[in-house]
């Protein structure tokens, strides 16, 4: 699948708004569902639209450190964990996506 960026993180956005949380137990980590999309982050989110195109996550990475003004590790946290407070996980992400959206869309102009 060969994708624009900006599409991608679009498409993300689209999912992670549609998608419902899976609480399992206390010793499995929740998860995200939509469509057919199961993830707990972001990276897995993009991995899976893009068919694992590593390309696409290494621009995600350094988009996201743009965005975030610092530089991301990849055993890092980059935002609140689902199992720690879903709500909050997920309205981070959710703005970290419009985010990365504005800076595409920002280019373009």
């Amino acid at each position: 699948m060969n994708m624009k960026q900006l599409e991608i993180y679009k498409k993300a956005l689209i999912v992670l708004e549609k998608s419902r949380a899976v609480h399992l137990s206390k010793s499995v980590f929740d998860y995200w569902t939509a469509e057919t999309y199961f993830f707990g982050g972001l990276c897995r989110l993009i991995r899976d639209i893009t068919s694992e195109d590593s390309r696409v996550l290494s621009r995600f990475k350094r988009d996201s450190e743009t965005v975030l003004s610092r530089k991301l590790h990849e055993n890092d946290l980059w935002f609140t964990s689902i199992n720690e407070d879903e709500p909050k996980a997920r309205q981070e992400r959710l703005e970290h996506l419009k985010k990365l959206i504005k800076l595409y869309e920002d280019e373009e102009k």
